[in-house]
């Protein structure tokens, strides 16, 4: 049943989360460079994009891993408990990837303050706000898959 109103909402934040993946989380301004921060590195704008030596592995891992859970949901339909837990794990697990954003971003914004004169300037871009909205959809599909399962055991009721 791909075509539940809850599986249009789990689809959607398949899509906030691949978008995620790929588009830039913040962006910084220090000694003229520019630098932005993406799921899977930071990079300093000009030359080539640079890339800069922070660790920022463990995001891009769990914002993989929270897609690859929207995908597992989306597909687990048949077992209604199955999917309503994965998608209570999403859930968590897009709130941890705001917490990683934000860990992640007050400490490049320290590094770059150690290794370049002058001030650091840096704004949220779109990927910021992105967990946010996937987190979203998945509070409504979840609420859809709570009405799925109240009408299931209304009509076991009936019998």
């Amino acid at each position: 049943m791909l075509q539940r109103k809850q599986s249009i909402f789990i689809l959607l934040a398949i899509i906030t989360g691949v978008i995620m993946l790929f588009s830039p989380l913040y962006f910084y301004s220090a000694g003229g460079l520019g630098y932005t921060f993406k799921c899977f590195e930071i990079s300093q704008l000009g030359v080539l994009n640079k890339p800069v030596d922070v660790n920022i592995l463990p995001l891009g891992i769990v914002a993989f891993f929270a897609v690859l859970q929207s995908i597992l949901a989306l597909f687990s339909f048949k077992k209604l408990k199955l999917q309503k837990n994965i998608l209570q794990f999403n859930m968590l697990t897009w709130i941890t990837i705001l917490v990683i954003i934000i860990y992640y971003s007050n400490n490049i914004e320290t590094f770059l303050v150690n290794f370049q004169i002058g001030a650091v300037v840096s704004k949220p871009d779109i990927g910021t706000f992105l967990p946010i909205i996937a987190y979203v959809f998945l509070f409504i599909a979840n609420r859809g898959v709570k009405k799925d399962e109240e009408l299931l055991k209304s009509a076991d009721r009936i019998r």
